[in-house]
């Protein structure tokens, strides 16, 4: 046990480096297990929208929000969340599940907002997963 302690004393830069790289994949596997929570199949988030009254807030330009969204959804652009996000303080005690087209503004958004209202969703895949299995939109 002396030797050990000896040797990480003589290479302490060594241990310090290997402690660090530790705490870091530490963090970014912890940060991945709590995103991956937040992931919702289109099946998924059906089951949430019908059976936990979850608002759907899509987070796409209004352009693209009129070609098409799901059934109910709130229209608030990422662009103006960046800048206010008070208009989903209204809908902080339910389930709110984010839209994009493919999934990646989505979290984003997420991200911007997770200090303002919890049980924050992600529709994996976005609009594309939901159209391909076969959801009904509204335009």
């Amino acid at each position: 046990m002396s030797k050990l302690f000896s040797f990480i004393l003589q290479h302490w830069p060594l241990w310090l480096a290997f402690i660090l790289i530790l705490a870091l994949i530490i963090r970014l596997e912890l940060k991945s297990a709590r995103e991956a929570a937040r992931q919702l199949s289109p099946q998924q988030a059906t089951l949430m929208i019908n059976n936990e009254q979850a608002v759907v807030v899509d987070v796409r330009e209004a352009t693209e929000y009129a070609n098409g969204h799901i059934l109910g959804a709130v229209n608030l652009p990422l662009s103006g969340l960046k800048d206010n996000s008070k208009p989903i303080e209204r809908y902080s005690g339910r389930p709110i599940i984010i839209v994009c087209q493919r999934g990646h503004r989505s979290m984003q958004a997420i991200g911007l907002l997770q200090t303002v209202v919890t049980k924050l969703n992600n529709l994996r895949g976005g609009m594309q997963a939901w159209q391909e299995a076969g959801m009904p939109v509204e335009k």
